[in-house]
């Protein structure tokens, strides 16, 4: 393809896994499980800034697989109120990551900024949702997250903050795939559309 060019494609792939599916699209992120992806309308122009370019709309599933928090923003959330929970529900959390039951995504991108309108996911008794964008070529992220816990054990649900017992937590989680840090946002600073779009990612 000649420079200047502009690649043009769809994609579809099941049951393949993360890590190598990540590989290949040169993204690095501590995660594996497999993957069913849809991208379509694809396109992006042949150039040194290539990824500031691409256009495209797509979903993701990943099933079965686990994801590990970066070391650096484990440290940022050392004095986090749920940290003790954390540790108590996933005591391996730090090397083996916290298990994914599913997760999942749908985003639609434009001049290589994908805007995610709500990503699920499904752990062990806890649900989360992130709506917000992602820039391709940096890979960075930035947007709003809401935490659901659903614990059934007594004991573990004690070092849950009450107020989580019977609403979310929500907060702002900035950063890129391997460095991310989460700042906890009182839900009356999270504008009412974001609320309402985390909302009904968080009933899927």
């Amino acid at each position: 393809v000649d420079k200047g060019s502009i690649v043009r494609t769809e994609l579809a792939v099941k049951d393949i896994p993360a890590e190598a599916l990540l590989g290949l699209a040169g993204v690095k992120a501590p995660l594996n499980g497999k993957v069913t992806m849809i991208i379509k309308d694809f396109q992006m122009a042949v150039s040194s800034h290539a990824a500031a370019t691409v256009a495209c709309v797509g979903s993701v599933e990943l099933r079965n697989g686990a994801y590990r928090l970066p070391e650096s923003s484990v440290k940022k959330l050392a004095k986090a109120k749920a940290m003790a929970y954390l540790k108590r529900k996933f005591p391996d959390f730090a090397s083996a990551g916290i298990p994914v039951a599913k997760l999942t995504a749908r985003w639609k991108a434009k001049n290589g900024i994908a805007a995610v309108q709500g990503a699920h996911l499904v752990s062990t008794d806890l649900k989360a949702d992130w709506t917000g964008k992602v820039d391709i070529a940096k890979e960075g992220l930035d947007g709003f997250l809401r935490i659901d816990f659903h614990e059934k054990d007594p004991k573990k649900a004690r070092l849950i903050p009450l107020k989580y017992h019977t609403r979310p937590a929500y907060g702002r989680l900035a950063g890129t795939l391997t460095e991310w840090h989460l700042r906890s946002v009182p839900v009356s600073r999270v504008p009412a559309a974001i609320r309402a779009r985390l909302r009904k990612a968080a009933g899927r």
